[in-house]
């Protein structure tokens, strides 16, 4: 098709990857961060779904097998997917979502996991000497919250072409539905509503990193002592999961209500699922916007996400 449409996943975690500093060293924002069972699940599964946790499991200082450190999480469940499920992610999803307010650890996933073959945990990690704290400067640390600030700029610019594109398309009549499922009728409707949302998430972790991006916030910044900026980053990732599951229910409602007419004439199998399925995120994002921190229950259904992206993309 003419767009420039990437299907991007998107963990309502928000989280930014600029790291936390104080007294000008850098924080272990990172997969080695060793937190707690709940935090490590919630942003492993996020690591793991963008495969974005090196060292780990090879992290210095942590067991492969300890799950209280997020990177490992991530692995343990890259490890799950290829082992038990072939690399179908749509079955770790199924596990999540057939299971609403149960999960919320790495060892309570895995009570659920049926697999032909035995999961065990990735090879221990080679011990290795302790490295010495990085230190950069103030200017050096804006600068590579700057950097980061264009890349999100520059990519929520492609998708405010998309979305022009798809909402001049939206705007003129709807493709004849002949056979059912009303794929290209339903594409064309909700496209807005997927892009919409997608841009509004890429803004928010935008909006994170923008309060980093000066040499006065992150002098600031660096006066923290180490509690106190964790403390701040913890805080911030909950504001924005809330946030985030706002931003996601609207572009449910938004979907729904765009599509409504072929919702209401298509009563295919496939269909009548998917709007079933979107209800039920809403339900779940309506729950998240007042805390809940329940991790696996704030990523977006990405069974259902992928129907509408892999639509979006075929137009």
């Amino acid at each position: 098709m003419g767009e420039r449409h990437d299907h991007r996943q998107v963990s309502v975690s928000a989280r930014s990857r600029i790291v936390t500093v104080s007294g000008g060293q850098l924080i272990d924002d990172s997969p080695c961060l060793r937190t707690g069972p709940g935090f490590a699940f919630n942003e492993g599964w996020a690591e793991y779904w963008a495969r974005d946790y090196a060292p780990a499991p090879s992290c210095a200082g942590f067991a492969a097998d300890d799950y209280q450190v997020e990177g490992n999480v991530a692995a343990a469940l890259t490890d799950i997917e290829t082992r038990c499920y072939f690399g179908r992610r749509a079955s770790m999803v199924d596990i999540l979502r057939s299971h609403p307010g149960v999960i919320h650890s790495y060892p309570e996933f895995l009570a659920f996991v049926v697999c032909p073959a035995p999961v065990v945990a990735s090879p221990p990690a080679v011990r290795a000497a302790p490295l010495a704290p990085i230190t950069l400067s103030a200017a050096q640390r804006a600068a590579i919250a700057r950097a980061q600030v264009t890349a999100l700029d520059s990519q929520i610019r492609h998708l405010q072409v998309d979305l022009r594109t798809a909402e001049r398309r939206a705007a003129a009549r709807l493709p004849a539905c002949v056979l059912t499922p009303c794929e290209a009728a339903l594409r064309q409707a909700t496209l807005p509503a997927a892009l919409g949302t997608e841009i509004a998430l890429a803004q928010l972790v935008r909006d994170t990193v923008a309060g980093q991006d000066s040499v006065k916030e992150q002098r600031a910044l660096g006066k923290l002592t180490i509690a106190t900026a964790i403390r701040r980053m913890r805080a911030r990732e909950r504001a924005n999961r809330i946030r985030a599951a706002r931003v996601s229910a609207n572009g449910i409602r938004a979907a729904l209500r765009a599509g409504r007419t072929t919702f209401a004439t298509d009563k295919s199998r496939s269909t009548r699922l998917l709007r079933a399925r979107l209800r039920a995120r809403l339900a779940a994002f309506r729950t998240a916007q007042r805390g809940a921190t329940g991790a696996p229950g704030l990523v977006l259904d990405q069974a259902v996400h992928r129907r509408i992206g892999d639509r979006a993309r075929g137009a």
